[in-house]
């Protein structure tokens, strides 16, 4: 198959779900033997962007196999207007492929790259969207405001998210059942078939990273320092563990960083548990992960919960919060503990729980670790990719 995916960013960049998914997903396919390209942009608009870094980069490369093509006009993340004609020049990137029959198929990733993809694309090859995340996933003007490009960002992502997902596409692919039930209400047709495409994870990449015993007082939060994903009720509810069992319990923070980065910093400060890692390495991540008793994850709303596997691909079990995304990744690992929503003593109690339940945290440490090789590694993701791309290309050629 000749396989072209569409996307906001790629690699170097792989700091969200939906990059590492893309990446990974593509990787495999060219190691399967199919030609894969992947069709992205440049982003060269704020100076502490760490997106800035592909400026550097090449127009043209090839990376594991995969063929990398980047708009060679900046690629603005915060304006579509001012990124028209990066979107411009990846329309007539497509547009020329399909033309010299280059492309079996266009998987379109992130929203703004979409429209110009799909004009190129369809009626000519077959289309498939891959949706990792809803800004509207609350259903009215809180989802706008809650993203992070503030209400004015959240207004114009909320419009081109909305074009987007009703656009008619031969196949949908999500990452979650929770998510695909939000997808719904934009695709009441029954007929509209959406395919559950999990996250995964290499273990081969985890298990080579060496690392310490792991520390019964050592507890991990890793993501972006924004509000949905609730870093201050991770530290709020280990202040709390600590008071009520004595133990001399530490957090790890690892993140990019985030609007509430100076509130963790001052707690830092002033309680003297917290070590904070910002952009830390790959590795770096996963020998505190090793390392690490439980990983504390308390987010408000997660389309799929990549974290989560990553934590127990290091037999590190987790404790959230009972929302739809992560009760299902429950339901699939056993690797886990709920707490009720924001409920932070009913958090800290749990981890004292745990810490104190040697044969609990072993039965999750493994159940986990032996579900995610089940389920969710690269290789099986991949693999069910492939067959679905098969069976539309060969759908759309009846």
């Amino acid at each position: 198959m000749k396989i072209v995916f569409g996307t906001d960013v790629f690699y170097p960049i792989l700091e969200g779900g939906g990059e590492i998914h893309t990446f990974n997903v593509a990787k495999k396919l060219a190691k399967f033997g199919h030609e894969v390209t992947v069709i992205s942009g440049k982003s060269s608009q704020f100076p502490d962007d760490p997106m800035r870094r592909l400026t550097t980069l090449k127009d043209e490369e090839f990376v594991d196999g995969i063929h990398i093509i980047r708009a060679k006009k900046p690629y603005r993340f915060g304006s579509t207007l001012s990124s028209l004609p990066a979107l411009y020049e990846m329309y007539t990137t497509v547009k020329n492929m399909v033309k010299k029959g280059e492309v079996d198929i266009v998987n379109f990733v992130l929203y703004r790259p979409v429209i110009p993809l799909y004009l190129a694309a369809k009626g000519k090859v077959p289309t498939v969207l891959t949706v990792h995340l809803l800004s509207s996933r609350y259903g009215d003007w809180r989802g706008w405001m809650d993203y992070d490009g503030g209400i004015i960002g959240g207004i114009a992502q909320k419009l081109v998210e909305t074009l987007v997902l009703k656009m008619d596409y031969d196949c949908i692919m999500t990452v979650s059942k929770s998510l695909a039930m939000e997808l719904r209400k934009f695709y009441p047709n029954k007929k509209k078939k959406i395919e559950i495409i999990y996250n995964g994870v290499d273990l081969e990449t985890y298990d080579n990273v060496k690392a310490g015993e792991k520390s019964e007082n050592q507890l991990i939060f890793i993501g972006a320092l924004k509000k949905r994903k609730n870093v201050l009720d991770a530290i709020r509810a280990v202040k709390i563990a600590r008071e009520k069992s004595k133990r001399n319990l530490r957090l790890i923070i690892i993140s990019g960083g985030g609007e509430l980065e100076s509130e963790v910093l001052r707690m830092r400060e002033k309680y003297g548990f917290i070590d904070y890692y910002k952009k830390a390495s790959d590795e770096t991540k996963i020998r505190l992960l090793k390392e690490s008793t439980l990983m504390i994850f308390p987010s408000s709303y997660e389309s799929f919960g990549l974290v989560s596997i990553e934590a127990l691909a290091c037999k590190t079990p987790f404790i959230a919060y009972d929302i739809p995304a992560m009760k299902e990744v429950q339901m699939l690992t056993s690797g886990g503990i709920l707490v009720p929503y924001k409920n932070i003593n009913a958090l800290a109690d749990k981890i004292n729980d745990l810490l104190e339940n040697a044969r609990l945290l072993k039965e999750l440490r493994e159940r986990g670790r032996q579900n995610v090789e089940k389920k969710f590694t690269w290789e099986i993701i991949a693999r069910k990719v492939e067959r679905i791309f098969k069976r539309v290309i060969s759908e759309s050629s009846k």
